[in-house]
């Protein structure tokens, strides 16, 4: 009987343990992670993954705090340790903290999927020997084990899930995972009572997102807004704190009585307990459509400047992504010019073409 069998150890001539051929992570991980809310969704997949390999894994996840919410249920996850940027970025007391607090979990691997330099280092300095990441100009001195990307045009669930493809370790499926707590089941019932929202179906729209280039015009959200309202929808806009007076003039611009505002009221896991109880989302390419994509609720996502194919919704339920690529003005997809002001890309999609997608996903239509 072999070392593998007596459930012993085998090590390659790298030491990287090995069983079966495939390259196995230790028993300590830590990831590593990105910084956006959409992102740190797409992640999840490989979360599930590398626990379901191992579920006697202990397994931890660093991000920024403001993402931290989106982890705190997550089944899969042992730990998750949060870092505020600024100080991170700008302050060397953020760094010992952050390394003081990867050091006390005695971890042994970390795979990295956010190319830092300083990320790196304070993880080498955490005491954490193995390092596995895709290679990089920046990074890939203080990486042990180094493997090369994916094309830069896949989906980034794809680019992240490529870690599994380097060990040897099958996904368990694309869709991420997000859960809703009965407190937060809670806090919505609460906050839909004192929004006055009537009981019945509702639809959320989110006209948000974190830079301009990414949003539908206003005038578009309250033409549809007034649409679903006039058809007997109750509608609840949802945003940030800073997207409030946005949420507000798009109110007032199609029909008060009906079409509410929750923009700036929601904490995250409220957020996500009325994203799952409503009859559809329509939305920009922001955090919102993400959350309703690990949820099953149906989406329509508008999509310009950004690339579906590359931070498009991977969904559990229906979804109809509206998008048209090049357009007429010559400009290419995916642009990050977050400076534009014209948004033609944004512009052609017609107020038609999102109430045709929602009445379908509503199941008013057909076709």
């Amino acid at each position: 009987m072999d070392a593998a069998a007596k459930g012993g150890t085998l090590v390659d001539a790298m030491g990287v343990n090995v069983v079966s051929g495939a390259r196995q992570v230790q028993r300590r991980v830590l990831i590593v992670g990105v910084d956006w809310l959409g992102d740190v969704l797409f992640s999840t997949p490989l979360i599930r993954a590398l626990k379901k390999r191992d579920p006697g894994m202990f397994l931890a996840y660093s991000t920024a705090s403001r993402c931290l919410g989106v982890l705190k249920n997550n089944p899969y996850l042992d730990a998750c340790i949060a870092y505020d940027e600024l100080p991170f970025v700008w302050g060397m007391a953020g760094h010992l903290r952050w390394r003081s607090q990867l050091s006390r979990l005695s971890l042994s691997h970390a795979i990295f999927l956010h190319r830092s330099a300083t990320r790196t280092f304070w993880v080498a300095a955490a005491g954490i020997r193995k390092r596995t990441g895709v290679f990089s100009k920046k990074q890939g001195w203080l990486l042990t084990e180094r493997f090369p990307g994916p094309s830069t045009c896949c989906h980034r669930t794809d680019a992240y899930l490529s870690v599994l493809k380097y060990l040897g370790i099958p996904e368990a499926g694309r869709e991420p995972d997000y859960v809703v707590t009965d407190e937060d089941r809670r806090a919505w019932d609460a906050l839909r009572q004192e929004l006055g929202c009537a009981d019945g179906g509702y639809v959320v729209l989110h006209p948000g997102g974190n830079w301009m280039p990414k949003r539908w015009p206003a005038e578009n959200f309250a033409r549809l807004a007034a649409y679903l309202a006039s058809s007997g929808m109750n509608v609840i806009l949802c945003g940030t704190a800073s997207e409030e007076a946005l949420c507000r003039q798009i109110a007032m611009s199609s029909n008060p009585a009906k079409v509410k505002v929750a923009a700036g009221l929601t904490a995250l896991g409220t957020l996500g307990a009325l994203i799952l109880g409503a009859r559809l989302i329509v939305s920009n390419d922001s955090g919102p459509i993400h959350l309703a994509a690990a949820l099953g609720t149906p989406i329509v996502g508008l999509y310009g400047p950004t690339s579906p194919a590359i931070t498009g919704a991977v969904s559990r339920g229906p979804s109809i992504i509206l998008h048209h690529g090049r357009v007429e003005s010559g400009c290419h997809v995916p642009c990050y010019r977050d400076n534009c002001r014209d948004i033609s890309c944004m512009k052609m999609i017609r107020v038609e073409e999102v109430v045709r997608a929602s009445e379908q996903l509503l199941g008013r239509r057909n076709g």
